[in-house]
């Protein structure tokens, strides 16, 4: 399909590329120095306020960039135009990401969406995420393993305890998680409360540990998400 509909690049429309040289080069990672290690935030002294005033229940999470610039109009093309080749693109420098952390990985779960959210947009953009990444690693993929059980509001615009009460108790994890150490990816990390309920889900579930990895993350200041 690309050979006789050649895709244009989904940060910059440069012709023949999903997402092209240039706007790779585009992505700001975040600084290893300057983020904490369990949620990802920026740090600006030496303790991480946002872990010290909110219980976190997974062990850490890393992002491939901050969403911004070509890499959030990328995540755009993913979510509401149907850019689904996106998934493929984006594998193998997800799996050199999860590679660098070192994470004992038994199984790759997308963080679901509501059955509501699913009809609308006809599918799950984690899934595009976790599916091919779970494939180039080799590793157990599902994506039924947890569910999404209560459709919440929009959490544009909410502060993370807001958040954190908004998704209370919106996930349901099976048993198949039993003492395995679980890979959560999802498009974008805010906060972490939604990555936070997951996690309680899969803990309950029996699960041993929960990471999570996304394509990006916004920066966190005094609980106010800023998009640059």
């Amino acid at each position: 399909m690309d050979f006789l509909f050649p895709p244009a690049c989904a940060g910059c429309d440069r012709f023949s590329y999903r997402f092209c040289p240039s706007c790779y080069q585009d992505i700001i990672a975040p600084p290893t120095k300057n983020c904490c290690k369990k949620c990802g935030d920026f740090l600006v002294e030496d303790s991480c306020p946002h872990c010290s005033s909110n219980h976190f229940m997974f062990e850490s999470i890393v992002s491939l960039g901050i969403y911004r610039t070509s890499l959030r109009q990328a995540i755009l093309q993913l979510k509401f135009h149907r850019n689904l080749g996106l998934g493929d693109e984006f594998a193998p420098h997800l799996k050199q990401l999860l590679h660098l952390t070192g994470w004992d990985i038994d199984q790759v779960i997308p963080v679901p969406v509501s059955a509501q959210r699913r009809k609308e947009r006809g599918f799950n953009q984690a899934e595009i995420l976790a599916y091919p990444l779970a494939l180039s690693t080799n590793l157990p993929y599902s994506s039924k393993a947890l569910l999404k059980t209560k459709e919440a509001h929009s959490q544009i615009g909410l502060s993370f305890s807001e958040r954190m009460q908004n998704i209370q108790e919106a996930f349901k994890a099976s048993s198949i998680v039993q003492n395995k150490n679980i890979l959560l990816v999802d498009d974008v990390i805010t906060t972490g409360a939604t990555l936070n309920s997951c996690t309680q889900a899969l803990l309950i579930a029996g699960a041993k540990k929960v990471y999570g990895l996304s394509l990006a993350r916004t920066v966190i200041k005094n609980e106010i998400t800023l998009i640059l």
